[in-house]
């Protein structure tokens, strides 16, 4: 495992693999960046990689101590189980007391397996649901009954589509303010700051889509990560208008099609929440689709300190009120 102190070198290697999930790409790591998060670099060999990704350290709560916490990887189609298990135990000897991993690849039971080796183990609570969707962007696009009275009403009412060909900061406030609405219309306690967004936006792998009535009012926003032949929908922000005129499901059906016209092959919708509680609502919204219900490799932790491993549970559930899963 060797550590990569520049940026623009670690990109560069990572060009070397197929699939990179949003939360490793180049936008992803400039929005990161924009909240002035410490981000460290990791590939297994800076010539011919097998496996890759960055970090954000964190302070552990209550402690002067540092952990490290990882969002997906890279990694070749033929890398082995143990060379994932000696690229994760040299990561977790660092000086690290806490390395969380929240892997948002589809399951692959080396990267377990590869895991274990390393000492790695799943954490006492799942704050983080390891599902998700992919849509078939090379098939014809199968929508339930909802999606399809939606997209009609959006017709009817002369809703459009368009892409965002360039980032202002009209369009950086436009979504903040609307992604407020939405979070406090679902109880959610997250935010988008407009230099997040523009970060995020002006990034050459992201893409914006913007559905408007026909009095040209923004009714929903869709930012989706393009790494071709694959992408994935990182947010979904919808108005409250947009639910009045099927805003929604036109915006991301439009998105299908654009990308099924450019010879993309898969959409991964990041995660579903099937539950009993109100986030269900998410995950009913995108089964309309009839996509392929994926599991991803999901949270894994490795502690220095046993007691330390309860201590960020307890922060999580009762500081934070993350949702369990």
């Amino acid at each position: 495992m060797i550590v990569i102190k520049n940026a623009d070198q670690f990109f560069e290697l990572q060009k070397q693999f197929q699939k990179i999930p949003y939360t490793q790409s180049l936008g992803w790591y400039n929005y990161t960046l924009s909240k002035n998060k410490d981000v460290i670099f990791f590939v297994d060999s800076d010539k011919e990689c097998k496996i890759a990704c960055w970090g954000i350290e964190y302070h552990v709560p209550f402690t002067k101590k540092k952990m490290l916490r990882i969002e997906g990887e890279c990694y070749d189609q033929h890398i082995d189980e143990q060379r994932i298990a000696d690229f994760y135990t040299k990561i977790s000897s660092l000086h690290h007391e806490a390395v969380e991993i929240d892997s948002n690849t589809s399951y692959d039971i080396r990267l377990e397996i590869g895991l274990r080796l390393a000492g790695f183990k799943r954490p006492l609570g799942l704050f983080s649901c390891p599902l998700t969707i992919e849509i078939d962007l090379t098939k014809d696009f199968q929508y339930n009954r909802n999606w399809k009275e939606n997209i009609r009403k959006a017709i009817k009412n002369e809703l459009y589509f368009q892409e965002v060909s360039e980032v202002n900061q009209k369009t950086t406030v436009l979504i903040s303010e609307m992604y407020l609405e939405m979070a406090d219309l679902k109880g959610m306690h997250s935010s988008l700051d407009s230099q997040s967004i523009e970060a995020l936006l002006n990034s050459d792998d992201i893409r914006t889509f913007i559905v408007y009535d026909r009095e040209n009012n923004p009714l929903a926003v869709n930012i989706v990560h393009v790494n071709y032949p694959f992408s994935s929908l990182i947010y979904a922000i919808n108005s409250l208008k947009a639910r009045e005129f099927g805003g929604s499901q036109f915006l991301i059906s439009s998105v299908f099609s654009l990308l099924n016209s450019e010879n993309f092959k898969l959409l991964d919708f990041c995660r579903i929440p099937p539950s009993n509680h109100g986030t269900n609502g998410i995950y009913r919204f995108k089964s309309g689709c009839a996509g392929a219900k994926i599991q991803y490799n999901g949270e894994w932790a490795s502690y220095k300190n046993p007691y330390m491993e309860g201590l960020i549970y307890l922060y999580k559930k009762i500081i934070r009120k993350n949702q369990r899963y």
